[in-house]
């Protein structure tokens, strides 16, 4: 069957139709079985020109505009609601607390958690330093900060991907301060942050490895 001159269900839902608008503007769809998956259900189909003529209904027109109104409600009340974590967690960050701990407590404690994350299969005295360092700095931020009572405040927070970044890059940078000779590794979890909430996060990884191969 030629599917050129039809539209899936799928389809019609994303030109904007909802299942109401779908039983009364549309007929009955056409049942075709799936090309893919011989016992999945029937692929629906309804005909391009038939959809496209239902597109220009007055009911039809009616339902984009309050979708749109709705959205744009939506999206207001949660950058009120964004903008309150925010306040909120700059307030808390007022309370941002650190224990500086000798090198050897500060080890000791790291040994527990790499055990602990690896379950014992792993051996520490083989780790590279920089590996270390990394364990050393997420062994500061749970252990030796406040860092999770704080988390534990935004869960189920609208905003709370922004407000867990922005707590973590400050918790990251008071552990530089007060651990200097991990400033670098600090560094680099801020700078992964950073790529990890951009929508360029693509581009930005393939400039990098463009930029290693020709170093």
């Amino acid at each position: 069957m030629d599917y050129k001159n039809y539209y899936t269900h799928k389809k019609v839902k994303e030109l904007g139709f909802s299942e109401k608008l779908i039983k009364e503007l549309l007929p009955e769809p056409l049942l075709e079985p799936n090309p893919h998956h011989e016992r999945a259900r029937p692929i629906k189909l309804w005909d391009k020109k038939v959809v496209q003529e239902a597109m220009k209904s007055k009911a039809f027109k009616d339902y984009q505009v309050s979708r749109q109104h709705r959205s744009f409600a939506l999206k207001k009340a949660n950058e009120i609601k964004r903008t309150a974590v925010k306040e909120e967690i700059m307030e808390i960050l007022k309370n941002l607390t650190i224990t500086v701990v000798s090198d050897g407590v500060l080890d000791e404690r790291a040994r527990r958690y790499y055990k602990w994350r690896t379950k014992g299969k792993m051996d520490w005295m083989n780790l590279a330093e920089s590996s270390k360092e990394k364990f050393y700095v997420n062994t500061i931020r749970h252990s030796f900060t406040n860092y999770n009572d704080i988390y534990k405040k935004l869960k189920g927070k609208i905003g709370k991907d922004f407000a867990y970044q922005y707590l973590k890059e400050q918790i990251l940078k008071l552990i530089a301060i007060n651990y200097p000779f991990l400033e670098e590794e600090c560094s680099r979890q801020i700078l992964a942050l950073r790529i990890n909430s951009s929508e360029n996060k693509k581009l930005i990884l393939e400039k990098a490895r463009e930029y290693g191969n020709n170093i």
